[in-house]
């Protein structure tokens, strides 16, 4: 609704407390991070800009779900919860919303009840309750 109404103007100018920007709320480092693993991605150099740029933002988003699914895999030593759900969409959400270093600790740490370990930030569990929630809607796959 706000993207039809607003087209490229719907949150160019959304911020976190977090400082996370623009319409894939991220914040600065993640930004520049993405930035710097692929250079050929030719992502805007600014990140204030950058983030309020549709294209931009989503061409980011995709990236860092490259990026991180790549980490995680290599980074998870449960090999029986590779072998039985490999790197989930689940995981990939927390990650983009706490980072990958949490996952890697929950699911290394708790196996296949990784959403429920103490390893995430409050916000982070909240958001893996909320994502699992909207799965079950079966709204996508």
């Amino acid at each position: 609704m706000i993207v039809g109404a607003n087209q490229e103007w719907a949150f160019r100018y959304t911020g976190s407390t977090a400082g996370a920007n623009g319409l894939a709320q991220f914040i600065e480092p993640t930004y520049y991070g993405i930035a710097a693993a692929y250079p050929s991605a030719n992502l805007i150099k600014d990140f204030r800009y950058g983030m309020a740029d549709h294209v931009n933002a989503v061409k980011a988003m995709v990236l860092y779900f490259d990026l991180h699914e790549n980490q995680l895999q290599n980074q998870i030593t449960r090999k029986d919860v590779l072998a039985q759900l490999g790197i989930t969409d689940g995981m990939l959400a927390a990650a983009y919303n706490g980072g990958p270093f949490h996952v890697v600790q929950a699911v290394n740490g708790n196996g296949l009840a990784w959403a429920k370990s103490s390893a995430f930030p409050l916000e982070t569990t909240g958001y893996i309750q909320k994502y699992d929630l909207i799965k079950k809607l079966k709204l996508f796959n």
